[in-house]
């Protein structure tokens, strides 16, 4: 047996639709988690904005009490 497949094969499976690709087999997880990616991208820059400025003090006095 042939494990690989033939140029036909290969092209057929790319002509198929994938049927979970259609906005109507979506489930509504994945498409409110599409919805709202534009406001979780702000959470996790705000986030880590937050957590950088958060050690800057420790990152200050670790230099300061360095010397």
């Amino acid at each position: 047996m042939n494990a690989v497949p033939d140029r036909a094969q290969i092209t057929s499976s790319l002509k198929t639709p994938n049927p979970s690709a259609t906005p109507e087999a979506d489930d509504p997880v994945s498409r409110g988690l599409r919805e709202s990616a534009r406001r979780m991208i702000g959470i996790a820059v705000f986030s880590g904005v937050i957590n950088i400025l958060m050690l800057s003090g420790s990152l200050y006095m670790l230099q300061v009490y360095d010397r």
